[in-house]
């Protein structure tokens, strides 16, 4: 069954971000193009299955900081239309725990 979601938006459209529907793993690459699936567009209207993956990056600059730095978003599309936060990393650090728990994720029964 399909639900109409809110995808989230960006804070800031001038730094580098996406969010993607997780369809699956590239187990060979690492960073964005390790994960497979749809590109979505932010503050914008989707229908997607329940229990669906959403993946959310973005770099925004920290304060009192000289660099950007990623946040990370992991959601779960719930039955009453809404994305629940599965898991979220903070830090240039994000791949391999963000990867790991899409890994448990998708290979639950």
């Amino acid at each position: 069954m399909k639900v109409n979601i809110l995808i989230p938006d960006t804070i800031d459209r001038k730094r580098p971000s996406w969010v993607m529907k997780i369809e699956g793993i590239n187990d060979e690459k690492v960073g964005k193009e390790a994960f497979r699936g749809k590109a979505l567009i932010g503050g914008s209207f989707t229908e997607l299955e329940i229990g669906s993956l959403v993946l959310f990056y973005e770099e925004y600059m920290l304060e009192n900081a000289d660099h950007d730095e990623p946040y990370v978003i992991l959601y779960r599309v719930e039955r009453n239309g809404e994305l629940k936060t599965v898991t979220s990393v903070t830090g240039w650090d994000w791949f391999m725990p963000i990867r790991q728990k899409i890994t448990e994720i998708l290979k639950s029964p």
